[in-house]
């Protein structure tokens, strides 16, 4: 993936002369799979627009390249109007830490986009509380670029994803508190039990609203109440806890 940035915090004004049509072009034809646009405007001297225009099909021998918009966040609004430009994905720029409130804001303001985190950090503090606040998934920078893209390729189709060396730190964590909370699969109903089977294999409410022939709204009211009798605050949660416990469905849908 390529950027366009005209400056930085760090450096300054790069290169203010350089529109974004002349550097999409050149980074399509050198090969670069994405071109990343800062639309920051106080730090990077961004703008909204250098999407529109990068997206001109003028520009491209071929397809255009994907547009992905790169930005501090501030509001669940700047989440709305990227849906309304070319950008295929945004990159917001966030401080996890100490609450995830920006997170938890973005996930309550019923957003229908995959939210992942994309960080350094491997600790079971940062890892716990990203989950918690409802990230779609959870996956470490240093992750070989083929294996980070097949993992938002599956996000993208609606499965959780987290990096594999995360995943028992993440189901530790939760087993720990399971056990002291004494959780277990008895207060569910059968449909409720189904349905977290289906969280377990990674689907999302789409996909199990297929798998199970339901609508996607009886999907959503199954899973706040199955969450609520499992004291849990977010599906992921409950997803790590029901394969611990050996409870997950067995694709009915089949291969996806």
């Amino acid at each position: 993936m390529a950027e366009y940035k005209r400056a930085s915090p760090s450096r300054g004004v790069i290169c203010e002369s350089l529109e974004v049509e002349d550097v999409a072009s050149q980074y399509a034809a050198a090969g670069a799979s994405a071109v990343s646009v800062l639309t920051e405007e106080a730090f990077f001297r961004g703008r909204l627009e250098y999407l529109a225009r990068a997206a001109n099909p003028a520009l491209y021998n071929g397809p255009r390249v994907p547009l992905l918009r790169k930005a501090f966040i501030f509001d669940p609004l700047q989440v709305r109007a990227t849906a309304a430009t070319p950008a295929s994905a945004l990159l917001l720029i966030v401080r996890l830490t100490p609450d995830a409130a920006t997170l938890r804001a973005l996930r309550e303001a019923d957003l229908a986009a995959r939210i992942l985190i994309l960080t350094v950090s491997d600790a079971a503090d940062d890892l716990v509380a990203a989950i918690r606040a409802g990230a779609d998934g959870y996956l470490l920078k240093d992750m070989e670029p083929e294996d980070l893209l097949a993992r938002i390729v599956e996000a993208l189709r609606g499965r959780i994803v987290i990096t594999e060396s995360l995943s028992g730190l993440l189901a530790r964590s939760l087993r720990d508190e399971a056990q002291a909370a004494e959780r277990s699969l008895a207060p569910l109903t059968e449909r409720e039990k189904d349905i977290l089977g289906c969280l377990a294999g990674g689907l999302s409410n789409k996909l199990i609203a297929r798998d199970l022939n339901i609508a996607e709204g009886t999907v959503k009211v199954h899973i706040k109440n199955l969450l609520k009798k499992l004291k849990f605050r977010s599906r992921l949660e409950a997803a790590v806890w029901a394969i611990e416990q050996g409870h997950r469905s067995q694709d009915p849908g089949g291969t996806r």
